[in-house]
């Protein structure tokens, strides 16, 4: 392939708000020129293949940079759909003119000086660009590993689960992500399919995802879950609220916060149908010696106690996503690779905004010296090198959010809006939506004592403000959500 590419990585929102900013602002549009786009990604939006569930924020939260409110008509105060954000994803992609080019990205190599390679599986060929943009989210799925030794042997949840069934361990880890009948699958696979209402399942995992599963599974009508964690299960509940309805605690129901609950906060079920089994690992699977299609799973206590034998119909596994340079689908690892091949290797540098910006220092990506390259969205934010010297002003910025977009610099919100300052979308007008406007952008529009008081109070709330009046704003240019795009436009 030619070099006259821009190449954006990617097939979700991230890749959608990198595209749509870029051609929307003068920094953008002079540094795409008249290269073409190619938009290269293994699978299309994974939103697409989720079974209809409701987000973690309004829709307020969720109208991205770039999208336009027209896409995301949907009632204000209620957690959007997870079909119609995927919709708007889809909108968005459809609305901008690129090239598409499908496959697994493999490795990273720089050609020369000014051009860098995308080394996809399987084609003899590299996609040769001048300019690559790495949005791919927080990274590919994190499968287990399965445990080749004596299956009541201790070891960590790194070193993997002993799968007794060959056919059980070749169902789980099958590439083709839309075979969804297993009995083990990937939690992303288990927000992707419907089963059968009476069966018992398990979930093992914390986290926002585990938590979506284990809701999914009660709304389906298992008979009941086993929710299963390795430690306390306070990471599953962000300060959204989104969860709170499957615990309670000894108190009552989950507090009004503004970050994750307390680690030491005992939680209890409140569906009959639901066990909370903290501090566990799951040490071993195997088929049912009374049914293949049942399985049975041991558990061992973590801190001490009995270890504990369950049967299920299905399990699901969440791992979160692949983060670390030891995991070869990483970003991590890629960039790592590229860095390991160079002549001469260079660190990643955080794209800092200049002189010419409101938020002039603020990081909101990686990228190579040169700038050929950039790591952005929870790509970046998510990347083990985005450490807390650099991401400290960011995390200082996702703390005056509203409750429901803070999700530990992961969130959707935050990565849309990272990528749009990346691209300088706000560089002549500073964003001017009064959920998502950093506390200098609101300065800039109001003035010091209001901006700066008005993201404290918003930093003090879990939902977005509606109305301008829940803000206290009257007759300002300020708005709820983004609208028209185009309102930004140099």
């Amino acid at each position: 392939m030619p070099d006259d590419r821009y190449v954006i990585v990617g097939g979700g929102f991230a890749a959608a708000v990198d595209h749509s900013t870029l051609l929307r602002s003068s920094w953008g549009r002079a540094r795409v020129e008249n290269l073409t786009i190619t938009q290269v990604y293994e699978e299309q939006d994974p939103w697409l293949r989720h079974v209809d569930h409701r987000m973690g924020q309004w829709p307020g939260l969720l109208a991205l940079p770039g999208f336009g409110e027209r896409h995301l008509a949907e009632p204000s105060r209620e957690f959007l759909s997870s079909r119609r954000f995927a919709e708007a994803n889809k909108s968005t992609h459809d609305a901008t003119k690129h090239e598409i080019v499908i496959g697994r990205v493999v490795d990273l190599r720089r050609h020369n000086d000014y051009e860098l390679d995308l080394i996809l599986e399987g084609r003899p060929n590299p996609v040769r660009a001048k300019y690559i943009d790495l949005c791919t989210g927080p990274g590919k799925m994190r499968w287990m590993q399965r445990w080749r030794g004596d299956r009541t042997s201790p070891r960590t949840i790194r070193q993997g689960v002993y799968f007794g069934a060959d056919a059980l361990w070749t169902e789980y880890r099958n590439p083709d992500l839309t075979k969804l009948d297993r009995r083990v699958l990937p939690a992303e696979l288990f927000m992707a399919r419907t089963f059968a209402v009476g069966h018992q399942v398990c979930i093992v995992g914390t986290g926002p995802l585990a938590a979506s599963c284990v809701e999914r599974a009660l709304s389906e009508g298992a008979t009941s879950v086993l929710w299963v964690g390795m430690d306390s299960f306070a990471g599953s509940f962000p300060p959204s609220g989104r969860y709170d309805a499957l615990v309670t605690t000894a108190s009552g129901p989950l507090p009004v916060r503004s970050d994750f609950p307390d680690t030491a906060t005992d939680l209890f079920s409140v569906d009959a149908r639901l066990e909370l089994v903290p501090a566990h690992q799951l040490l071993w699977v195997d088929t049912s010696s009374s049914s293949a299609n049942t399985l049975e799973a041991f558990l061992v206590p973590r801190k001490g106690g009995p270890s504990r034998l369950f049967v299920a119909d299905q399990i699901a596994l969440s791992a979160s996503s692949q983060t670390q340079y030891d995991e070869p689908d990483s970003v991590a690892a890629l960039l790592d690779r590229l860095r390991r091949a160079s002549p001469i290797p260079v660190p990643m540098d955080p794209i800092r905004l200049d002189s010419a910006d409101v938020l002039q220092g603020i990081p909101f990506g990686f990228q190579t010296p040169l700038g050929d390259l950039r790591v952005l969205g929870v790509a970046a934010l998510g990347h083990p090198d985005f450490s807390s010297s650099v991401s400290t002003t960011l995390r200082q910025y996702e703390a005056t959010l509203p409750g429901q977009a803070r999700v530990d610099l992961r969130g959707i919100t935050l990565s849309a809006i990272a990528i749009a300052q990346a691209n300088r979308f706000f560089r002549r007008t500073p964003n001017h939506s009064v959920n998502t406007a950093h506390e200098w952008e609101l300065a800039a529009l109001l003035d010091a004592t209001s901006g700066f008081g008005l993201a404290d109070i918003r930093g003090k709330r879990r939902d977005p403000f509606v109305t301008l009046s829940e803000a206290g704003l009257t007759n300002v240019e300020l708005v709820t959500r983004y609208e028209d795009p185009d309102y930004y436009w140099p």
